[in-house]
């Protein structure tokens, strides 16, 4: 897919990526990854995955704040009816998303375009894409990014050579987003 093309469809979602390769990996099937042999594990399949734990991580968010009264029962049950398969395809209905998803010629003519399990798939690894770009650009701005990293590597803070360069390059986006 070229940056033209890419550019069109930043333009339909309001998002402007620095990475297109991130964009056209979010639209990019394993189907086609398949039939393109050298594209193997380039699907979108692992942002798929993000997306959809970002998009309940959000959704959740949402509701607990806006139905302060209702259970964690409740709670859930709306976010099931909010995040599933049905309101995903019906979104990315809405923006055309299936005209953008490189399919191979396969599923390409047995209707993937228009299928709802494609097109809400795609839809959440656009999110995933976003939510990688979007993270890449904003984590080191809080502390949250290291905290998360000594979470998942299971270390006590101490002055190691990666965490100062994490400072550092903390302090680098603090400084250029400051400007």
């Amino acid at each position: 897919m070229t940056d033209t093309q890419l550019e069109k469809f930043e333009k339909i979602i309001g998002y402007e990526f620095r990475n297109k390769r991130l964009l056209e990996r979010a639209l990019t099937h394993s189907s086609y990854c398949n039939e393109i042999k050298r594209l193997k594990n380039q699907s979108n399949e692992r942002l798929e995955f993000l997306g959809d734990a970002v998009l309940e991580v959000t959704v959740s968010d949402y509701l607990f704040e806006k139905y302060p009264d209702k259970t964690e029962g409740e709670l859930t049950k709306l976010r099931a009816s909010i995040v599933c398969e049905p309101t995903l395809a019906l979104c990315s209905r809405q923006i055309k998303l299936g005209e953008w998803i490189l399919l191979s010629k396969g599923e390409e003519h047995t209707g993937g375009r228009n299928r709802d399990s494609i097109t809400s798939d795609a839809m959440e690894a656009v999110i995933g894409a976003i939510s990688v770009s979007y993270t890449h650009l904003r984590a080191h701005e809080t502390d949250s990014y290291l905290v998360c990293r000594l979470l998942l590597e299971k270390k006590k803070p101490n002055k190691t050579k990666k965490t100062i360069e994490t400072q550092q390059l903390h302090e680098d986006i603090n400084h250029q987003y400051t400007k």
